[in-house]
């Protein structure tokens, strides 16, 4: 009988797999659009920036985490971005070294997610980037509304987040009201429904499947 539960099983996930394969995403566009009308700022102590944001009435999946690369193309030091919840729970990461270490985009540099993040509709999230000790890849800064472009599947309300100084990669905790960011990014895509009811599927499935 296990031998059967297995085959049938197996069955459901190769159907899953291809059916998953078979559904068109929109391509990947950026959470930030436009950097705003701010100013370059080189960072002079270690610490992670970024900003909270909501994501809309659609779920999104966040394909690839990246930041803002000011001037030529490419990286002077090293540096990590994040994607949490706002308790804290890190969901995704990548790690950037120096020069290019990733793939460029209208002003930022990108890598793919190893797990793409699924994003919920209604739930807010924070976006933030470590940068070292008087670093010199600069972090992008809207001081005054207008802030930077986000684009409409996600708002942001001008409540940009810290680390304390010196606390390096972290969940930045701290809330500074009508100020902004623009160091980290992200690339997303709008799945279909029944896109994410397959990946709702699928674990569960995948689960039984090991545990046999």
């Amino acid at each position: 009988m296990r031998s059967k539960t297995c085959h049938i099983s197996l069955c459901a996930v190769i159907a899953l797999i291809l059916l998953t394969g078979s559904i068109t995403y929109a391509e990947n566009s950026p959470l930030i659009t436009a950097l705003g009308d701010g100013y370059v700022y080189n960072i002079s102590q270690t610490e992670t920036l970024g900003n909270l944001f909501t994501v809309a009435d659609k779920s999104i999946i966040i394909t690839a985490l990246g930041l803002f690369d000011d001037g030529i193309p490419g990286l002077n030091q090293s540096h990590s971005v994040g994607l949490w919840t706002t308790s804290g729970s890190l969901l995704g990461r990548v790690d950037f070294s120096p020069g290019l270490d990733g793939f460029e985009s209208n002003g930022f540099i990108y890598k793919n997610l190893a797990n793409q993040v699924v994003l919920q509709p209604g739930v807010s999230y924070v976006l933030g980037v470590s940068y070292q000790n008087n670093s010199t890849d600069g972090v992008y800064i809207n001081s005054s509304a207008p802030y930077e472009t986000w684009s409409s599947v996600v708002t942001f309300n001008g409540i940009a987040r810290q680390t304390p100084s010196g606390a390096g990669f972290d969940f930045p905790a701290y809330q500074t009201y009508g100020l902004s960011y623009v160091g980290p990014n992200a690339l997303y895509i709008v799945p279909e429904p029944a896109t994410l009811l397959l990946l709702g599927l699928g674990a569960p499935i995948v689960s039984r499947l090991r545990k046999k």
